[in-house]
């Protein structure tokens, strides 16, 4: 195997790991509400584009967790 397959293989494997460890730290809320320190959040902690009181599917939730751990 290819030296740049090794590493997109490895790649993808830290991702499932922060994934995983993001979503238990975090825990999963639907409905976007406001953090302790007043910051809109939803979902596994995302902030970016979260509207409190939007009720979001768990399919949202995690391409949102996957676009946060890809930025």
């Amino acid at each position: 195997m290819k030296a740049g397959k090794l590493i997109a293989l490895g790649f993808s494997g830290i991702l499932a790991a922060a994934g995983v460890t993001v979503a238990t730290f975090e825990g999963q809320e639907l409905t976007g509400y406001v953090d302790p320190v007043g910051i809109a959040t939803t979902c596994y902690g995302h902030t970016e584009t979260a509207v409190v009181g939007k009720e979001y599917t768990e399919d949202e939730c995690l391409n949102l967790l996957a676009d946060d751990l890809d930025s």
